[in-house]
Formats: structure tokens, C-alpha cells, sequence
């Protein structure tokens, strides 16, 4: 399928940086490529082994002007990660107001820089946001911005005027 996406002309790779981003309504789960795991310590770890190997993929099949990862604001705010302690899938709601969402986003976005740097990707990915709440989509922005000025962002949903200059890709 990536190769007739890219014989049709798509550039764009777009990839889940969480479980199930939108609104199951799709009638099949989109899984995380990348696997989100709270350690034993207590300390988040990040598995990019599906992600690394699907962008591989898509770039071997020409698809190559972008890596999208979506997204900051999965459907209703939910969370997945692996508890290592318990071997078990834990989800949990992280609200784009609160401090755990800000705090775990952070981690994970300084780990996934560092990860695209390595992998020489940084320069063209993008975070993408889908549409939410024009209040939870404002939130997620004003995080990716703070964390780096090298984020990209993208967004997939209606215009609002709200959003100008805050975007990289519409």
C-alpha cells in the first residue's frame, strides 16, 4: 500500500506516536509505533523499533518529504503504556491542562529529538495535532512550542482563526 501511495504522489508519512488517536470509529485500532513504557524506577522508556521500521519502509518506497507523528491529544485524552512492573497495558487520562500531561509530553519529546537527531530525521518531521477542543488543540501547540523551537507542527481538522501563525503544515 505505501507503494501506490507514493506512485500516487503522497509524501507524507504519517505515523502514531500513541494508541488509538482517534475515535475508534475507524472499526480498527491505530496502534502506537511507538511503545510508551513506565519502568520498574519509574521512569518512562520509549520502544521506536514498529516506527523506525515502518518510516524505513515508507522512505524505501519514496515516500521521504515528511514523518508526521501524531498526536498529542489522543481521543478523550487517553493514554496507553506498558506498566513494567505488571506486564499489563495501563491506560489513563492525561488532560491537556494538567501537569502530568505537560510532564509526560516533555519527557517524551526530548527522548523522541534526541531518537530523530540520531536518526537523522528531526529536520523533517512534524508533530501532528488533530482537532479537538479548540482549548485542548491551543494547549498541546503552546506545549510542542515550549519544549523546542525545531518542532514542526501540522494540523488535521478545520481552520480557526486562532490557529494562525501557529502552524508549520495545514
Amino acid at each position: 500500500h505505501l507503494k501506490l501511495y507514493a506512485d500516487a504522489g503522497g509524501k507524507y508519512i504519517t505515523t502514531y506516536a500513541v494508541n488509538s488517536p482517534w475515535s475508534d470509529n475507524s472499526y480498527m485500532l491505530e496502534g502506537a509505533m511507538i511503545e510508551w513504557i513506565k519502568r520498574k524506577d519509574g521512569k518512562w522508556g520509549f520502544d521506536y523499533n514498529i516506527f523506525d521500521q515502518y518510516v524505513q519502509l515508507a522512505m524505501e518506497a519514496g515516500i521521504d518529504k515528511a514523518i508526521t507523528i501524531y498526536t498529542p491529544i489522543p481521543w478523550g485524552e487517553r493514554f496507553r503504556y506498558i506498566d513494567e512492573k505488571t506486564g499489563n497495558y495501563i491506560t489513563e487520562q492525561w488532560p491537556t491542562s494538567s501537569a502530568v500531561f505537560k510532564n509526560n509530553w516533555n519527557i517524551f519529546l526530548t527522548d523522541l529529538k534526541t531518537h530523530l537527531e540520531r536518526k537523522g530525521w528531526l529536520s523533517k518531521t512534524y508533530i501532528g495535532i488533530n482537532e479537538n477542543e479548540m482549548e485542548q488543540t491551543l494547549a498541546a501547540i503552546k506545549m510542542v512550542k515550549q519544549h523546542s523551537s525545531k518542532w514542526k507542527i501540522t494540523y488535521a481538522g478545520n481552520w480557526h482563526e486562532q490557529l494562525n501563525g501557529l502552524l508549520d503544515d495545514y
